[in-house]
């Protein structure tokens, strides 16, 4: 399948496809790099032990991994969110 690129970086997921990832309209979808590709998944919930898991781990070293940080990030923007 092909799709362009939009002026504004907008792409039109083809139907079958998001019919086969059921994806629907206003589903978000986490965006990142992969070895080169362009990958999109929804996000998966983080349950409290996931997040607490997160936060010892961070808490045993003195460096954070990127990927650890941007799940700890992620997970405070959905509590945040969730309050207000």
């Amino acid at each position: 399948m092909v799709t362009k690129v939009s002026s504004k970086g907008q792409i039109v997921l083809p139907k079958a496809l998001r019919e086969e990832a059921n994806i629907s309209e206003g589903d978000e979808l986490e965006v990142g790099l992969a070895s080169g590709f362009v990958v999109l998944r929804k996000p998966e919930p983080l349950d409290p032990t996931t997040v607490r898991r997160l936060l010892r781990k961070a808490q045993k070293s003195s460096e954070i991994s990127e990927e650890d940080q941007d799940a700890v990030d992620r997970a405070i923007q959905r509590v945040r969110s969730r309050a207000s």
